[in-house]
C-alpha cells in the first residue's frame, strides 16, 4: 500500500469521482441532479487554488481512494490551528481493508509534523456509515449545524 500525493490528472479524475459519490457522502439526504454534481466538483478544483492538498491511496498502481484536506486553518473562535479534511472517499470495490483509516492516520502525522494539533471535518448527520467510522477512529463532535425546512 501507498500513499502518496496525486498527479495534477489524477486529482481532476479525482474530483470527477468524488463528484459521482455526493449523494452517498451526505447520506442520501440529498438527491444531487447532474447540475448540482457538478458544481460540487468546481467547487473542490476551486479549492486546489486555496491549498487544498489531495492524497491517494494506491496498489500496483491503482488508485483505491484519495482524501482531500486543507493544512492549516483557524479556528475563528479559539485562534486553534487545525486540519481540515474537505472529503475522503475508498471507492467501492476497496472498501473494508482499512484504506480511510490508513489515508487519516498519514494525515494527521502530517499535520502533526506542521505542528498542528487536530484534525476536523464534516460529517452529514445521516450517513451513519461514516459517523460510525469516524467514532471508532476517536473523532468526537466539536460543533453542529441544525436545519429546518421554512
Amino acid at each position: 500500500m501507498l500513499i502518496r500525493d496525486s498527479s495534477r490528472e489524477e486529482t481532476v479524475e479525482l474530483i470527477d469521482r468524488f463528484g459521482d459519490y455526493c449523494d452517498e457522502l451526505t447520506g442520501y439526504l440529498i438527491e444531487y441532479s447532474d447540475e448540482m454534481k457538478t458544481a460540487f466538483k468546481n467547487q473542490f478544483m476551486g479549492a486546489l487554488d486555496m491549498g487544498m492538498k489531495l492524497k491517494v491511496v494506491e496498489e500496483n498502481d491503482v488508485v483505491m481512494g484519495g482524501i482531500m484536506y486543507m493544512e492549516e486553518r483557524t479556528d475563528s473562535i479559539t485562534g486553534e490551528k487545525n486540519g481540515f479534511v474537505l472529503n475522503l472517499l475508498i471507492f467501492p470495490e476497496y472498501r473494508r481493508r482499512g484504506l480511510a483509516k490508513m489515508l487519516i492516520e498519514h494525515t494527521a502525522s502530517e499535520l502533526r509534523e506542521k505542528g498542528i494539533e487536530s484534525i476536523r471535518l464534516n460529517v452529514f448527520a445521516n450517513n451513519k456509515e461514516a459517523i460510525s467510522f469516524y467514532d471508532k477512529i476517536d473523532f468526537t463532535p466539536y460543533s453542529m449545524i441544525m436545519a429546518k425546512k421554512i
